[in-house]
């Protein structure tokens, strides 16, 4: 709820309707004081209960079978506005250290490829599902210590085709004793209306 501004976005919806994966108790209080605003839990890459149900046994195969599902909610009711507020570099975290430990030996091209696919099947997703809307996304993260950078995680490839962002900033998330001596975590962030 940091990252969501309730007041102003309640007060624009008759009806508003926050998907997360989990809501937290803090939020679930927050939320008590607006009567039209509902919680949804779900997962909007649509395949994190499949991944759950493989259990140890699961095979290269049956994880491509998981990856090859449609992204999004069942049951979503239709909505006029949809925002997808920095969630776009963390949707393949979960899913791909899943399939690493339920199969170790899986080559990076096909994690990257189902990266590819859970990252280009949620802006179908986000474009198909409202007439309106905006997404909210790192479009690099940069992890720098004293002498330069260190690691990047650039998603420009997946953004490209939303055109030019409406607006971006830089955003240090951590830096000094968080991580360590003189390094920082700084993320460029992008916003695309639409």
């Amino acid at each position: 709820m940091l990252d969501v501004p309730l007041a102003t976005l309640a007060g624009r919806f008759d009806t508003l309707l926050l998907v997360d994966m989990v809501h937290l108790p803090e939020v679930r209080q927050r939320v008590r004081a607006y009567p039209h605003v509902h919680l949804l839990e779900g997962d909007v890459t649509g395949v994190i209960s499949a991944l759950h149900g493989l259990g140890r046994s699961a095979t290269p195969a049956d994880l491509a079978a998981v990856f090859a599902l449609p992204p999004g909610l069942p049951g979503l009711p239709p909505v006029d506005w949809v925002a997808s507020v920095n969630l776009f570099s963390q949707l393949p975290l979960l899913p791909l250290a899943w399939a690493e430990r339920l199969c170790p030996a899986l080559g990076e091209s096909r994690l990257l490829a189902w990266q590819n696919g859970l990252l280009n099947g949620h802006l179908g997703w986000l474009g198909g599902l409202a007439p309106r809307g905006c997404l909210l996304a790192d479009g690099r993260q940069e992890h720098l210590g004293p002498d330069g950078i260190l690691e990047v995680m650039d998603y420009s490839p997946w953004l490209e085709r939303l055109g030019v962002p409406d607006e971006q900033w830089s955003w240090q998330l951590a830096a000094g004793r968080e991580l360590g001596r003189g390094a920082r975590l700084e993320h460029l962030v992008q916003a695309w209306d639409w």
